[in-house]
């Protein structure tokens, strides 16, 4: 079992928590942009309003599974599986600091994810 230096992991998440507000930041900076020209810059400014509102929807995302590892810090649950209760590995960790489950269960969840045919299944690391 390994000892996690939580102040270290408690900056990441802020550190990763503030790119995400300077991305959705400029996000909303290019909303008010506005394409005037024929059917195709129309149908690519459509199709980039699509990318982009998937992108806010991705970081949004993101953004709970760190403020719910911010808590799991403050509740000193933070660095176990949420599923079996076993330690995340600390390399893990220190690439996903927001990450809820082992490797081994997260590949797992998949699989089964996979097998049901379900779509759409991320559990963001």
């Amino acid at each position: 079992m390994v000892d996690l230096d939580l102040d270290y992991f408690k900056n990441r998440l802020f550190e990763e928590k503030n790119k995400i507000l300077k991305r959705l930041q400029s996000y909303q900076q290019l909303d008010g942009e506005v394409s005037r020209g024929d059917a195709v810059d129309s149908a690519s400014s459509i199709e980039s309003s699509h990318l982009r509102n998937s992108l806010i929807a991705r970081d949004n995302n993101l953004m709970v599974e760190i403020d719910d590892a911010l808590k799991r810090i403050e509740s000193e649950d933070y660095g176990f599986c949420e599923a079996i209760g076993e330690q995340i590995e600390y390399k893990r960790l220190d690439l996903y600091p927001w990450c809820r489950y082992t490797i081994e269960h997260q590949e797992k969840m998949e699989r089964r994810a996979k097998s049901q045919n379900i779509r759409g299944v991320s559990f963001y690391e």
